[in-house]
């Protein structure tokens, strides 16, 4: 069984980038700031650059909350569902960071 965690725990300061890209609008550019200004902020990012700890997936359909059920997954670290209109956001921890640069 994976490790279960609470929203916060995506956002420890040794978890994410030490000054990573976030907005508070889908519309609005990215800014880089200071974890203690991006923290407070709608969007942030959670992966370093070149690595992955985290893996977020956005579905964006009714039922999207046990999509890792329905498909015989394992069960996210945590999970955010959409009430009005079902989609969710499925974020698995890595026990390890996966390098994704050459």
């Amino acid at each position: 069984m994976s490790q279960l965690y609470t929203q916060p725990d995506l956002f420890l300061q040794e978890r994410i980038p030490h000054k990573p890209y976030c907005k508070d609008f889908k519309e609005a550019p990215m800014l880089v700031r200071s974890y203690a200004a991006a923290i407070k902020r709608r969007y942030i990012q959670v992966n370093p650059p070149h690595l992955r700890v985290f893996m977020l997936f956005d579905l964006d359909y009714e039922g999207a909350g046990l999509a890792w059920e329905d498909n015989n997954l394992p069960m996210p670290a945590w999970a955010a569902i959409n009430r009005e209109n079902g989609g969710a956001h499925l974020a698995y921890a890595l026990s390890a960071p996966v390098l994704t640069a050459e």
